[in-house]
């Protein structure tokens, strides 16, 4: 037994060894790859009849996956960019027990071409200067300047490359650059070639003829020596140097006061080398004062000579003042830009209408500057509208009144906006289209701001405060106003006119609406969306169409009050951020649109007894609204709430009503649940 035993396990070992063992291979599609410095991926098909792994000689070059078996057909090679000058190779080596594959990939290099220097100072002097590149292409040379030429050398092929700098014997400092570009390709490195003039002191205007006015002179100098500026004694009361840091400058400010007599004045400037004997002269002349008095009304045209009317860019009246002188102004005197009116008298103490402006045509567009008469209570209609130079700071009587309207629309003013505090009345459109900054205070006076008061007065950046006095904000009042901080609305303001406050985006806090307004305008808020709360008044009837839209910053509860009755399109569209909404027991039409996209009201909405219509998507994309509840036990005719409520919602009716709603048409598309 034992002997048959043993006999039968030979033969096992013996078939064992027989069989035929398993060798290891390795297929691939492709071994050698060329990539550009760029960078890439390349894939590989790959073949094995075993497990296999595979390593990368480079860390910028990487295997995906790094390993498989007979089943893997793919594998993905990832090179990063070549960011160096030289080209560069890489094996991937894969490895099935005692066989291997290797994949070479030769990357190109990155194209450059450099230079050590690209920025040369030289004096006016003659020199050569060397330049170094470095570079792995083929490059041409071009120079800009005829002064700067190439130096020969023995070489054909060098880094090093040489140019000859003529020597500059003019007295402008000149520039001058010499591009180094690739042979058929992109690459470029320019250097910049700058060369002093001889050393000179040169004053471009040696003569400056001024007006009577305090001034700063500009005078051009070109120089490039440590220079001093000589004023003479007699000269120094008002002409004053204004020292700049640099050793060298292009430009001197001169100091000059106003010449308040009636008799012109000269100096002469010295600019002199501190070193030398080198200098140039600058000779100034300044103009007397022209002060005219009008000492009759209508009489200014025969006071002015028509050279005069023609040259005059400054000037002072005094006197008393009608529509007729400032016609000679407006109309005769091309060239008048700054104008002080501070002592003059108007007829009726009123800047008349039109006075440099216009409704449609023939403003002044020279007209810079104006200091009104302190006497004034009045500017008339259109006084200064398109004077579209007109600029710097608005500087209004302290016993003005009244401005009528478009007085300064569409001019330049800029800075801060002070209103007298005697201030009345302010006309329609009377700012619009300037560019006042910082905060604006109504005087305490003022019951009404009128339409497009500040329409685009986009510049306010700082508070609107508003008097406890007014009564009605116009439509466009303050439209684009980016004021800043909280909206304090007075507690007896009864009307807000339509988009008076449309992309008015600055205002933080609450917008708490008094009690006593019964109106507001469509659109009056549209983009306010820095507002964090709403609190609507007790008295209002009516939302207008985009009242709220785009009021995205509201959040919490919406409370409409019990004496509203009409919400008209879009008026909360796109109002995100309220998360509640309960309606008023008088609330009876929801037009189109009116809570579209209130993204973020949740819970159920109860619609009162008194709902009578609903418009087409005036829910649409409110996803957090759980139901609908309306209270009728007998279903209104569909067609008034037609697509005012989402297909897809749920509506909650009294549990007696529940059949009725399910059978109703219209009605019984939606989810219907009793309460």
């Amino acid at each position: 037994m034992k002997r048959n035993l043993l006999l039968l396990l030979s033969l096992c070992i013996v078939m064992l060894s027989c069989q035929e063992e398993t060798v290891p291979s390795i297929t691939v599609s492709q071994t050698e790859f060329t990539v550009s410095d760029a960078g890439g991926a390349k894939t590989i098909s790959i073949e094995s009849n075993t497990s296999w792994t595979a390593k990368s000689s480079a860390n910028w070059c990487t295997i995906t996956p790094s390993s498989g078996d007979a089943s893997t057909k793919t594998i993905t090679a990832k090179l990063t960019s070549n960011d160096t000058y030289a080209a560069r190779s890489c094996n991937i080596i894969i490895t099935a027990g005692s066989i291997s594959k290797t994949l070479t990939f030769n990357q190109e290099s990155n194209l450059g071409l450099l230079i050590t220097q690209d920025k040369y100072d030289l004096s006016n002097d003659a020199a050569t200067i060397e330049l170094e590149v470095k570079a792995n292409v083929e490059f041409d040379i071009a120079i800009s300047g005829d002064w700067i030429s190439q130096a020969t050398t023995r070489s054909l092929s060098t880094s090093k490359l040489s140019f000859d700098i003529a020597k500059n014997e003019s007295y402008d400092n000149r520039e001058g650059a010499i591009t180094i570009k690739q042979k058929n390709g992109t690459l470029t490195s320019t250097i910049k070639v700058f060369q002093s003039q001889e050393d000179a002191i040169i004053i471009s205007e040696k003569t400056e003829e001024l007006s009577s006015e305090n001034q700063i002179l500009k005078v051009e100098l070109k120089t490039n020596v440590d220079f001093e500026v000589i004023i003479p004694d007699d000269a120094k009361s008002w002409v004053s140097y204004t020292t700049t840091r640099a050793l060298r400058t292009e430009m001197l400010l001169l100091n000059i006061s106003e010449n308040v007599s009636d008799e012109s004045r000269t100096a002469e400037i010295f600019i002199k080398n501190k070193a030398t004997t080198l200098q140039d002269t600058l000779t100034i002349h300044q103009r007397a004062l022209n002060v005219f008095i009008v000492d009759k009304m209508g009489a200014l045209v025969t006071i002015l000579n028509q050279t005069q009317k023609d040259t005059i860019t400054i000037m002072k009246l005094k006197g008393e003042l009608n529509k007729d002188d400032f016609d000679v102004m407006k109309k005769q005197m091309p060239k008048l830009k700054h104008l002080d009116l501070s002592e003059v008298k108007c007829e009726d103490n009123r800047i008349p209408d039109e006075a440099f402006g216009a409704q449609y045509v023939y403003s002044n567009q020279n007209i810079q500057s104006i200091i009104l008469p302190i006497s004034i209570t009045t500017i008339g209609k259109y006084a200064f509208s398109k004077c579209y130079k007109l600029g710097g700071t608005l500087e209004l009587p302290v016993g003005l009144t009244m401005i009528e309207e478009y007085a300064f629309s569409n001019t330049g003013f800029s800075g801060p906006l002070t209103l007298p505090a005697g201030l009345t009345s302010i006309g329609k459109s009377a700012f619009v289209s300037n560019n006042f900054t910082g905060s604006l205070t109504l005087p305490d006076g003022l019951k009404t701001v009128a339409d497009d008061t500040f329409k685009l007065c986009s510049k306010f950046n700082g508070s609107l405060i508003l008097p406890e006095g007014l009564t009605s904000i116009g439509s466009n009042a303050f439209y684009e106003c980016k004021f800043t901080g909280s909206l304090d609305l007075p507690s007896g303001l009864t009307t807000i006119g339509e988009f008076a406050f449309e992309h008015c985006y600055g205002f933080t806090g609450t917008l708490n609406l008094p009690d006593g307004l019964t109106s507001i305008g469509a659109g009056a808020f549209t983009n306010c969306h820095n507002f964090i709360s709403l609190i609507l008044p007790s008295g209002l009837t009516t939302i207008k169409f985009q009242t709220f839209s785009a009021c995205s910053g509201f959040t919490g509860s919406l409370i409409l009050p019990d004496g509203l009755t009409m919400i008209e399109s879009n008026a909360f569209s796109d109002c995100s951020g309220f998360t509640k909404l309960e309606l008023g027991n008088s609330l009876n039409t929801i037009y189109n649109g009116a809570f579209i996209r209130c993204s973020n009201i949740s819970g159920v909405v109860v619609f009162p007894n008194s709902i009578s219509y609903i418009r087409n998507d005036a829910f649409r994309d409110c996803p957090k609204v759980d139901a609908f509840r309306f209270p009728h036990t007998t279903p209104s005719p569909y067609s008034n709430f037609e697509n005012g409520v989402p297909d897809n919602a749920t509506i909650q009716v009294p549990l007696s009503a529940v059949t009725l709603y399910q059978a109703a048409n219209g009605w019984k598309k939606y989810n219907i649940v009793g309460y």
